[in-house]
């Protein structure tokens, strides 16, 4: 028999449990926990797995609800409203009550294995406590914290005027207020920073999934509501981050992965305005923690396990709803079809290892998947198109995914390999750690090989430019610092924790590769990867924090759970080494039989003392570990965590409102205010291109020719003295922008002028 398994490739699995072998059940039985407790499944082995009727363990449910139950609901509000938007029928009413019938169906099917992942998890509940209290005081702090950015200059105002304009209109799209600048007006554009005027239409940016939330959000609380949401969903996001660390890593260490996520600048940041970031890595974590409780509940020692018809039905329902939050993703971001296709693989090896909930787990990712494709292809194309030359490699890639899985799984299914070429095969373990390793020693030297030069966009090159000369750098706008992207992440996370996670990724590939913890294989294959993809290429404008945006999702969270594993797998190793030590010690005296005038039964010489001093090595090691992991992220995060920025911006958007008139019709010479006034202050606002005095007089012209007033306008004085125009400032507000640093991690923020004149020509 074990001849037999010696002989099978190491990535095919029988379904009989005779045909796993007795090796590969010892190997897959080394799962314990990094606690030093038996792991939930080797104590569990001789009475089965953990039914869902059984009372299971309470601190874990608690853990597992909180950990996906806030993604779960965000699939169901996506899967329901982002039709609406699109339809133009989003309205209170028809939202809600649909968003509610969806969660009704889709939080159930989520929950279906959350006894046996509990089971699995055991948290104690000083744990699940601690990690409910990461993430709500990560939640108050960010919300206490939070910015103003809802003047359009980058992302963060772009999704606060999409979701403000969503709240008050039924549909994202808009017409065009031609009419209001008559007939004749000259070369205008409606167009502006995150809205595209497409036949007649003003189509706006990004996907539509994040402002279907903040638009609801401004329904309950209006702006607050619009500002503060990003805090409240960063919470559920880090308490994902707690689920995931306590499924993978073990429940007594998964609050220092929620606290190192919770205290990565990065992640702050992104929480503390309307970014999508805080969102999509909810999405993510939570869909991975799903998918993993479906690798879990179908596997036994070495293998498939043997499952009744009732827990295959859990399974599936499981499966589909892991597959629904991961592809949700994509509707809040365009970018993670990267993660999605990251997973195809997996699919193929539970196909290839008979493993249920394939099937299921791609309804469900075809359900909100399908949706996101609709988003861009009828709402969003524009955006699309904009992003044509990221958006084609990515298709292309999950198609080659797709392709080669599916051809893979159909070979190694009829292949059964001579035995030399299965001895070979038992080197792709440790080929595959040292392909990591390769890779993270790769990123690390690159900035001593190769300088990046990818930036194309103009705008970009004279950004790039303009700061290169503040900080007295060599002027090269092409430079995009992609070479720089590991040292970036050092910054907010620290060298020994990067060095730990490279460590951990490795070990991990490995025990993953020999079958020997197959869970790690979804988080493993997605963070890897994707970690990979995006320090390779960042794809943005490398000024920080701004940059650091592409660390938050993927990056961050893979590199906290690899150090965090390797730590708590250091701790458990010191210990088991150090009983092992102590048990050869006292075996030969055992042996020899008793010491003359003492006690057979009595306790062996120095045998508490040795205990002692075990208890103090391994809470040295697991202390010293947090100290390393945490002094470098705090020593980052401190100097800016409480630093709020663009304060007095909805003030501002209130005096320029009461400026205007409601017959007035503002033609403006720059873009930052065109979709502020347009939504805010709800007049036709249009930019003129190519102003000067006579295409001016053409506008106002055709503007009182049509009954209205004309204004024009400009975010400056001198754009409207150079047309010889007297302009009156109404707005003049000094406050702080986010630093733009280069090549140093930001400490700071830096003056920022909002000023806003008009004439009345």
């Amino acid at each position: 028999m074990v001849g037999t398994a010696r002989q099978r490739a190491p990535w095919t699995v029988r379904r009989s449990a005779v045909a796993a072998g007795t090796a590969e059940s010892a190997a897959a039985s080394d799962t314990a926990t990094p606690s030093g407790l038996a792991s939930p499944a080797r104590a569990g082995a001789a009475a089965g797995p953990p039914t869902e009727r059984s009372p299971g363990n309470p601190a874990g449910v608690v853990l597992g609800v909180l950990s996906i139950g806030p993604a779960l609901l965000a699939a169901a509000w996506m899967t329901a409203t982002v039709p609406l938007a699109a339809l133009g029928a989003f309205r209170p009413i028809a939202v809600f009550a649909l968003a509610a019938a969806v969660a009704a169906v889709v939080v159930p099917l989520g929950l279906s294995l959350i006894r046996s992942a509990a089971a699995k998890m055991s948290p104690p509940w000083w744990s699940v406590i601690a990690i409910v209290a990461v993430a709500a005081g990560f939640a108050l702090f960010v919300g206490a914290t939070h910015d103003q950015q809802i003047l359009l200059r980058r992302d963060a105002g772009s999704y606060a005027q999409i979701g403000y304009w969503l709240a008050h209109h039924a549909g994202l799209n808009s017409p065009v207020p031609a009419a209001a600048f008559g007939a004749s007006p000259g070369d205008l554009t409606f167009g502006s920073p995150a809205f595209y005027e497409r036949g007649g239409e003003l189509i706006p940016q990004f996907m539509t999934g994040w402002p279907t939330a903040l638009a609801a959000a401004e329904w309950v609380a209006g702006w607050r509501g619009i500002l503060l949401l990003p805090a409240v969903v960063g919470g559920g996001a880090i308490l994902a981050v707690g689920g995931l660390a306590a499924r993978l890593v073990g429940a007594r260490w998964a609050p220092l992965a929620a606290l190192l996520t919770a205290l990565a600048w990065p992640v702050i940041r992104v929480c503390q305005t309307t970014y999508s970031e805080p969102l999509a890595l909810m999405m993510l974590v939570s869909g991975i923690a799903l998918l993993i409780d479906v690798v879990a509940a179908g596997s036994g020692a070495g293998g498939p396990a043997v499952l009744t018809d009732d827990r295959r039905r859990r399974i599936r329902r499981h499966a589909f709803a892991a597959g629904l939050v991961l592809a949700a993703g994509e509707l809040v971001r365009l970018d993670f079809g990267v993660d999605i296709g990251l997973i195809i693989p997996v699919l193929g090896w539970m196909v290839l290892t008979r493993r249920p909930g394939v099937r299921a787990f791609v309804c469900g990712a075809l359900v909100t998947g399908l949706l996101a494709v609709a988003d861009g292809a009828f709402v969003t194309l524009p955006y699309l198109q904009t992003n044509a030359s990221s958006v084609i490699p990515m298709i292309a890639v999950i198609a080659l995914l797709t392709v080669s899985t599916a051809v893979a799984v159909q070979v190694l299914r009829r292949w059964t390999p001579a035995p030399r070429t299965a001895d070979r095969l038992r080197r792709v373990p440790a080929i595959g750690a040292a392909a990591v390793v390769a890779l993270g020693v790769g990123l690390a030297v690159r900035p001593y090989l190769w300088v990046d030069h990818s930036t194309t966009s103009p705008a970009t090159r004279s950004f790039t430019a303009d700061l290169q000369r503040r900080f007295g750098l060599p002027v090269d706008g092409t430079r995009g610092y992609a070479e720089q992207s590991l040292n970036w992440l050092s910054w907010y996370l620290g060298w020994p924790l990067l060095i730990t996670a490279l460590a951990g990724a490795a070990i991990l590939t490995w025990r993953v590769l020999s079958r020997r913890d197959p869970r790690w294989l979804p988080p493993l294959v997605v963070f890897v990867g994707s970690a990979v993809e995006t320090l390779m290429r960042p794809g943005i404008t490398p000024d920080h924090p701004w940059a650091d945006r592409r660390l938050v999702v993927e990056v961050i969270p893979g590199m906290i759970l690899f150090a965090v594993w390797a730590a708590a797998a250091a701790t458990r190793w010191t210990r088991s080494t150090l009983r092992a030590s102590t048990s050869l010690r006292s075996t030969p005296r055992s042996a020899a039989g008793p010491v003359p005038g003492r006690s057979a039964t009595g306790p062996v010489p120095g045998l508490g003392w040795a205990k002692a001093t075990r208890a103090v090595v391994t809470a040295m090691v697991a202390a010293l570990a947090v100290v390393a992991f945490v002094r470098p992220t705090v020593a980052a995060t401190r100097p800016v965590a409480a630093l709020r920025t663009e304060l007095g911006e909805l003030a501002a958007v209130r005096t320029v409102c009461d400026a205007l008139r409601p017959d007035d019709s503002v033609v403006l010479l720059d873009s930052m205010w065109v979709p502020t006034l347009r939504a805010q202050c709800g007049l036709p606002v249009a930019r003129l291109v190519g102003p000067s005095p006579a295409a001016l007089a053409r506008v106002t012209a055709s503007i009182r020719a049509a009954g209205r007033t004309p204004v024009v306008a400009a975010a400056g004085a001198n754009p409207l003295q150079a047309q010889g125009l007297a302009p009156v400032q109404v707005l003049n507000l000094v406050t702080q922008q986010d630093a733009s640093e280069l090549i140093a991690r930001p400490v700071s923020t830096q003056p920022f002028r909002v000023e806003f004149w008009l004439v009345r020509p």
